[in-house]
């Protein structure tokens, strides 16, 4: 079966906040630092959770219409291991091809 057929684009939020602090670390992982009281993080949970909140708060978009919406130079593609970024970027590749 072709790429063409099984793929289902993603709905994605902005982000322009980046916090390598919480972000670069799997989710997996981050709870278990998160368990055992070994998670160092510059940021108090409340500021976490304010983060979270301008996160959810954000619209969210199909992937493809941020793909194609020419006011941005570039974009960063990040998820979960098994979220679909191979496969978005795949997708990608064939449709410019």
């Amino acid at each position: 079966m072709k790429l063409w057929r099984i793929f289902i684009p993603q709905n994605v939020r902005e982000s322009q906040e980046f916090m390598p602090q919480v972000h670069e670390i799997p989710k997996e992982y981050l709870k278990q630092l998160k368990d055992s009281g070994q998670l160092d993080s510059d940021f108090s949970p409340e500021q976490l959770e304010i983060f979270r909140g301008r996160y959810f708060a954000q619209q969210t978009r199909s992937v493809l219409e941020l793909v194609e919406d020419k006011n941005y130079q570039y974009l960063v593609i990040l998820g979960d291991p098994g979220s679909g970024k191979s496969t978005l970027l795949q997708y990608i590749a064939l449709k410019w091809a």
